[in-house]
């Protein structure tokens, strides 16, 4: 209109049955583009990666593995994360103040935003912890109980607002990143399977998550309860 952009979204109503009967038909070719891409590596990255690896970080117990496991796949994620987000906004091909006019768009880059600070902030309670666990060695085996403990609660310093804080931007990513997905799959007019393939993974993950949260909370509760009881 007057040769500015209304950022509005149109629907073309025809009939595929029409077009398929026209004597004059051609082969339809949806293109593979940077746009597709986007959608593959934010997929994964929000959708697969960063729910393992919060599952793998908040719930596994046994910390040889858990630490080195979790810190692989955030960092696999944010590559991932990178790539997509620099596909997304190549295969957006209109002025940079566009990537603001949509939800889409604006979740996207709070979401990437924060994926960098919480990963920034993860290099810097690994440093915490490597040091604290220099300053405070294991002791010998007969208190090997009390070693392993302390093990699993990686005290520092820090530890009760960094945990807290870690915990609640990671969730806050995963919730931005998945309601971004459903989203992106409506935007992209994608076939009627893939939106139901994608709404029945991705209420299952919700509930998954809901469920794991809620066996550690009981969990929790009732390990202080036996504390509190066998404490002299």
């Amino acid at each position: 209109n007057d040769r500015r952009l209304l950022s509005d979204l149109w629907f073309l109503k025809a009939s595929a049955q029409d077009a398929l009967s026209s004597p004059r038909r051609r082969g339809c070719i949806y293109p593979f583009s940077y746009y597709h891409l986007h959608g593959i590596f934010q997929f994964f990255t929000y959708g697969v990666i960063f729910p393992i690896g919060y599952i793998v970080g908040r719930h596994v117990k046994t910390l040889p593995i858990k630490r080195p496991l979790h810190m692989s796949l955030q960092l696999f994620g944010v590559a991932l994360a990178i790539c997509g987000f620099a596909f997304g906004v190549h295969s957006v091909r209109a002025p940079s103040w566009l990537h603001f006019k949509h939800a889409h768009a604006i979740i996207g880059i709070i979401t990437f935003i924060l994926t960098i600070l919480q990963f920034l902030a993860g290099l810097v309670g690994f440093i915490f912890l490597n040091k604290e666990n220099q300053k405070n060695p294991n002791h010998n085996n007969s208190d090997h109980k009390f070693s392993s403990t302390q093990n699993n609660d990686d005290k520092w310093g820090g530890e009760g607002v960094w945990r807290i804080g870690h915990r609640i931007l990671g969730l806050l990513i995963l919730a931005l990143g998945l309601v971004n997905i459903s989203l992106g799959v409506f935007l992209a007019v994608l076939p009627l399977p893939v939106w139901i393939i994608w709404y029945i993974y991705f209420g299952f993950l919700v509930l998954l998550l809901i469920g794991m949260e809620i066996v550690a909370l009981l969990s929790r509760n009732g390990s202080r309860k036996s504390k509190s009881t066998t404490r002299p």
